[in-house]
Order: structure tokens, then C-alpha cells, then sequence
């Protein structure tokens, strides 16, 4: 079962332990208690970015006010636009 939440150094840690056969994969992956997709992946990212792709990063799904604003009268400018262009013809 997982423990939850890794931070960056622990990871770093866990991966360091896999890379210098201290521990093999499949070991770590157990008694860490960390699914072997999300040890792939931390391998995967520390690869790519190094440490700084080990820390968590939030995701933002929020949007301001100005900005739906902005893009609901982007969109009604452009609708407009295409509806004189659809009358001309």
C-alpha cells in the first residue's frame, strides 16, 4: 500500500538506491510501497529534468475572471465576424 506523498529528495533518494544496485526495481518498488508505473516515471523525469523533476508541481485548473471575459468576447467578435462573412456570400 502507498504511503502517499513522496518529496523530491525522498525520491531522489529511492532512485539512487535502484541506480547503484543497492536495490533492484522491483525491491524498491515493494518496499516502498510506490507503484512500479510511478517509479518509471520518476526515472522518466529525473532523466529529463533532473532534480527539479522530482518536485510536485500543482496544476492549475482555475481561471480568472478577465481571462473567460477576454475569451468570451473573443469568441463573440469572431462569431460576428463569420456571420457578416456567411450574409455577404
Amino acid at each position: 500500500m502507498s504511503r502517499g506523498k513522496y518529496n523530491a529528495l525522498e525520491k531522489l533518494t529511492i532512485l539512487e538506491e535502484v541506480s547503484s544496485a543497492e536495490i533492484g526495481f522491483l525491491a524498491a518498488t515493494k518496499k516502498d510501497g510506490i507503484n512500479e508505473t510511478t517509479l518509471m516515471k520518476w526515472q522518466r523525469r529525473y532523466k529529463l529534468y533532473g532534480y527539479k523533476g522530482l518536485e510536485s508541481h500543482v496544476r492549475s485548473r482555475s481561471y480568472t475572471a478577465e481571462l473567460k471575459i477576454g475569451i468570451d468576447q473573443n469568441i463573440r467578435s469572431n462569431t460576428s465576424f463569420l456571420l457578416k462573412i456567411k450574409s455577404a456570400n
